[in-house]
């Protein structure tokens, strides 16, 4: 095992276990305080992350961006059911299937006989992600509400990722047929995720936000017949990053639809 799958092991294990003593620590009763906080919602989020492939997904690209959308129902014991979309998005592409084709750095000929500048980016996703967790009241300072806390989510999903590519004329061929498909590196499969992350809530609901940490796990394969390689047979993929992120949510409530609430 190499040291990168070492470290991004220690990682997940150190939140897997942060979260276990969250809920080592909650198993008291709660106060009164708390049972009259306690209400249910529907909570739609909206977050933003920097992500950190490892793996076999290194190998293949840098760092990327994760936008995270999604809905929940929090039950009025804090216990989280729902669904949730990551779209992964970023230019920087360690490889280029398409490089026997160009004339020199980004350029390749098009159809008038003019080099036109080709870019590559990475597109994928992990949708639609079903997800259950629990947030555990641990309020920190004195405007916190009793709802503040640590969550842990756990979700599973269909992930998957391809290099796009693009040019400023449109007018290369094989970047407008099929054949494109034979350079992408398509890969999809079964994708795991484990959140762990701190909510914070003001009393007064002006101040709200929530810091999260997300481990992904992809076992993917690829398929495409990849021309460049000459392969014809899928290969198995151990795809796998993990991201900091930053979200906000809108919740529903049934008697105060008004407040904004952030997970």
């Amino acid at each position: 095992m190499c040291q990168n799958h070492k470290i991004y092991i220690k990682l997940l294990l150190c939140t897997l276990l942060l979260g276990a003593q969250s809920l080592e620590c909650k198993a008291q009763s709660p106060s009164v305080d708390e049972e009259q906080g306690k209400r249910h919602a529907f909570l739609f989020p909206v977050g933003l992350s920097a992500a950190i492939p490892e793996g076999d997904l290194k190998a293949q690209y840098g760092s990327f961006g994760i936008l995270n959308i999604g809905v929940f129902y929090r039950t009025k014991n804090n216990w989280l059911f729902g669904t949730d979309f990551n779209f992964f998005f970023g230019s920087n592409v360690k490889i280029n299937p398409l490089s026997d084709l160009y004339i020199s750095n980004n350029n390749m000929i098009g159809n008038d006989g003019l080099p036109s500048n080709v870019t590559r980016s990475f597109r994928g996703l992990l949708s639609p992600t079903i997800k259950v967790g629990k947030v555990f009241p641990k309020p920190i300072g004195k405007k916190a509400d009793e709802n503040s806390g640590i969550a842990v989510i756990l979700g599973a999903g269909y992930m998957g990722h391809k290099i796009r590519y693009a040019d400023e004329s449109r007018n290369i061929p094989i970047l407008q047929s099929d054949v494109v498909k034979g350079y992408d590196r398509l890969s999809t499969g079964l994708g795991l995720q484990q959140t762990l992350s701190y909510l914070y809530l003001s009393k007064s609901r002006t101040v709200n936000f929530t810091i999260a940490l997300d481990f992904y796990q992809g076992f993917t394969q690829n398929r495409r017949v990849n021309y460049d390689l000459r392969s014809t047979l899928p290969a198995n993929r151990l795809d796998l990053m993990y991201a900091i992120r930053i979200g906000w949510v809108l919740p529903v409530y049934g008697q105060r639809a008004n407040e904004f609430y952030y997970y």
